[in-house]
């Protein structure tokens, strides 16, 4: 028997494990929350119990008390705030969220750390690492959840975290990020831009959902859960900078099915050649192709002396192939205990494939694909039609072709060509042969390879229209482009209509020796 299954019933199972947290306090109320996104490591039953019912019972801090804090670490808060709700809208027993109206008369939110929190939870640590002598196996994991609460209780880490995700989701219409106000933070308190919104908890279950006023929230299960994915996959691939903390209680739902979150302390950065490998990883998954799934998980995975490529690739087949057979989310029944979908289940099973193989997982590709999994578990319960792979695949497409386009703003094209004019400005000649082999004929691309004469002579020639269409493209592009400079006080204009009317007829010549 494994020690995860002897812990598992000594805690009396996920309800268990729900009270038993809630005894020993907030900090480990925290840790149970921040386990919940690691599928990797424990059953589907115990995350759902710890997502959807593991909340913190602990008392607010009363008003006096918070009154004096708010003295003491801004001086004079009548004279920064208008007002300060007195009720919090947020607690848990670490930090404390009170709405504010400033001097200005804009809507805030001041979250404070609880005084002798620090303090607190470095006691709990000490408690956390005691109980892993029980389990020697999970004391990394015991490391993760302690340095993951210590994130949390740094205020000036949020801040910057705020600050970079709120770059980073420019154009992203699915997530909002708030406004900081640093002239009203402290190490200890960070005062933010209110934007009202409810936990996604709330409005996650449908038993919650009926005792809640969604009225003026436009509240609809299909189009959160595809926004929902639809953020977060941009977040991680196209701008490479996201919230890892996607645990209901800190997902907070926004008029017009908009996201934010209520804390941004947990960010993860990724590489930018990674994240090239992720999505032609998601890209190959969408289309199951089976056998470059395999190699671009693999490129993604640290490989030791005692690694087994090969027994990992049949395992990861193998795994693949159950994945193909289960049934679509969309097929499951909805109050199921279980409502993770196939795929997310088959990504966590291939991550224990690489483990199994002694293939070391890094920290990035966990957190990636972590966040995937929880976001589309979520995205799935709201709405079992959505799934990562109904929805990722015209995601996916456009962050390909947004990738592409960006590549080849007209912007960045006519810098970059005026640029090269008058570079050759010192070079006419240089050019003048080029247009000359161009227009008769002799440029070619000499490529070393074997092949039949008369299907090299075809691929030349479509190369050769492929380069002179783009060519003229933006040689038209450059035409219009004002102040462009002279060449030996011949007005560059006229060497452009030139070179573009050689590159139209020899277009003309490669099209009928093609056709």
């Amino acid at each position: 028997m494994t020690e995860t299954s002897l812990a598992a019933r000594a805690v009396g199972g996920p309800a268990g494990l729900v009270r038993l947290l809630r005894r020993l306090g907030p900090t480990f109320v925290r840790y149970g929350q921040i386990l919940a996104l690691r599928p990797d490591l424990i059953p589907s039953e115990f995350r759902d119990e710890l997502l959807l019912e593991l909340g913190d019972a602990s008392q607010p801090l009363p008003w006096s008390e918070v009154r004096a804090f708010l003295a003491a670490e801004l001086k004079s808060i009548d004279s920064v705030f208008r007002s300060i709700d007195p009720v919090p809208v947020f607690y848990n027993g670490l930090i404390q969220v009170h709405p504010a109206i400033t001097g200005t008369g804009r809507s805030v939110l001041i979250k404070f750390l609880l005084p002798g929190v620090r303090e607190r939870a470095q006691t709990d640590a000490r408690r956390a690492r005691a109980c892993a002598r029980l389990m020697p196996s999970q004391r990394r994991l015991i490391e993760e959840l302690t340095r993951r609460v210590d994130m949390e209780l740094d205020l000036i880490r949020e801040r910057e975290n705020i600050a970079k995700l709120a770059t980073a989701s420019e154009n992203n219409t699915c997530f909002r990020v708030p406004r900081i106000y640093p002239e009203l933070s402290t190490a200890r308190l960070l005062t933010m831009e209110n934007l009202g919104g409810v936990p996604l908890i709330t409005v996650l279950l449908p038993a919650r959902r009926a005792a809640f006023k969604m009225q003026g929230y436009g509240f609809d299960e299909h189009a959160l859960a595809v926004r929902l994915i639809d953020g977060a996959t941009r977040q991680i691939l196209e701008r490479r900078f996201y919230c890892a903390d996607v645990h209901p209680l800190n997902l907070l739902l926004l008029p017009g099915n908009t996201i934010s979150f209520a804390n941004f302390n947990h960010c993860e950065a990724v590489d930018t050649g990674n994240s090239l490998i992720y999505t032609r990883f998601l890209n190959d998954v969408f289309s199951t192709e089976l056998h470059r799934m395999s190699r671009s998980f693999q490129e993604l995975l640290v490989t030791t002396d005692s690694s087994s490529s090969e027994k990992m690739r049949e395992d990861f087949i193998r795994e693949s192939h159950e994945w193909l057979r289960s049934a679509p989310p969309s097929h499951r029944t909805l109050g199921a205990s279980d409502f993770s979908s196939p795929l997310s289940n088959w990504l966590v099973a291939i991550l224990k494939v690489a483990r199994r193989n002694r293939s070391e997982v890094p920290h990035e590709m966990l957190s990636v694909f972590r966040t995937l999994i929880t976001v589309e578990t979520i995205a799935t319960r709201l709405e079992p039609a959505v799934h990562l792979q109904s929805t990722g695949q015209e995601i996916l497409k456009d962050i390909i072709l947004d990738d592409v386009f960006g590549r080849v703003e007209p912007v960045k094209i006519r810098s970059a060509l005026v640029n090269t004019l008058a570079a050759l400005n010192n070079a006419p000649e240089y050019l003048n042969q080029i247009l000359t082999d161009s227009a008769q004929g002799r440029l070619g691309l000499s490529l070393n390879v074997t092949e039949h004469s008369h299907s090299a002579v075809t691929r030349d020639r479509r190369y050769k229209l492929l380069a002179a269409a783009i060519a003229a493209v933006g040689i038209a592009w450059l035409m219009g482009e004002p102040g462009l400079p002279s060449l030996c006080s011949i007005p560059a204009s006229s060497l452009l209509a030139i070179a573009l009317l050689s590159l139209y007829l020899y277009i003309i010549v490669l099209w009928r020796r093609l056709g």
